[in-house]
């Protein structure tokens, strides 16, 4: 379908819908980011939902520990996904306060997940240690080697049958992930959250 010529106020320039651009300057673009914040925690939400009853934003988490009850009327309610929001939420950019690693919001969870500077809780029953990746290791093996001995039959679990079944992969073409551990063909890199399988029980 051709696109209607429109007229742009106080020009005679004449421009195709689908070149019709958004004049936004920097202090709408702070105006619209306040329609993104949480009404709980006042950051940006994160997997953000509408209230049903009054539409307020939250985060999802926010709103499970409002108990579902609305922030706003007081009422019990859902949430329903604000998918626009959860969009430009994604692009907006963001940056790592432990290891200053730059990118957008929607790469946040997966690099606070292999993060190298992420602080890391042990999942020990009763331990209280939290630490860099490197300490966190060095504090597994140290305070809990009897336990991570125990259930090192874990690290080599079912993953690793085709290898014995002479269906072996090269390397190359493949990537080998085990609890606490990832291979591939660029080397070997540590997942110390994956340790919490190993813990527990």
């Amino acid at each position: 379908m051709a696109g209607k010529n429109i007229s742009n106020a106080g020009s005679s320039e004449i421009l195709d819908d689908s070149e019709l651009l958004l004049d936004i300057q920097d202090d709408d673009k702070k105006q619209l980011l306040k329609f993104l914040y949480c009404h709980k925690c006042s950051d940006l939400a994160t997997d953000a939902v509408d209230t049903l009853c009054c539409h307020v934003l939250l985060c999802q988490a926010c709103l499970d520990l409002l108990e579902k009850v609305c922030p706003d009327c007081g009422r019990s309610c859902s949430g329903s996904p604000n998918h626009l929001a959860r969009r430009l939420i994604g692009c907006q950019p963001w940056r790592c306060r432990h290891c200053g690693a730059e990118g957008s919001r929607s790469d946040e969870a997966d690099h606070r997940r292999l993060c190298p500077a992420q602080p890391r809780q042990c999942p020990a029953p009763g331990c209280q240690f939290a630490g860099a990746p490197d300490e966190f290791l060095a504090h597994l093996t140290e305070r809990h080697a009897a336990q991570l001995l125990r259930k090192s039959a874990l690290l080599f679990s079912a993953r690793a049958a085709p290898e014995r079944q002479g269906t072996v992969q090269p390397l190359s073409s493949r990537r080998l992930r085990m609890p606490g551990l990832m291979f591939s063909a660029a080397g070997l890199s540590r997942d110390p959250s994956s340790f919490d399988s190993l813990l527990s029980g």
